[in-house]
């Protein structure tokens, strides 16, 4: 088993919100989201899905990745 990716790319983030990668940076500036640069510029994937419902996004299980478990 693989250990599940912590962290998004701007590009992977901008898809998911539906903005421009240039408007994902924006919007994580404003709201003060730690970045991390490591060649490229990483998010945690937590903050980033709790921007999301912060934003009124509804998280389906195929966007919370390997790392959340689904009850039934």
């Amino acid at each position: 088993m693989t250990a599940p990716n912590k962290f998004m790319t701007v590009r992977e983030a901008a898809a998911l919100f539906e903005l421009t990668p240039k408007g994902m940076r924006e919007l994580l500036y404003r709201e003060e989201v730690p970045l991390f640069n490591t060649g490229r510029i990483r998010i945690e994937r937590a903050l980033v899905l709790a921007l999301y419902r912060k934003c009124g996004g509804h998280l389906t299980p195929d966007l919370l990745g390997e790392d959340h478990e689904t009850t039934t």
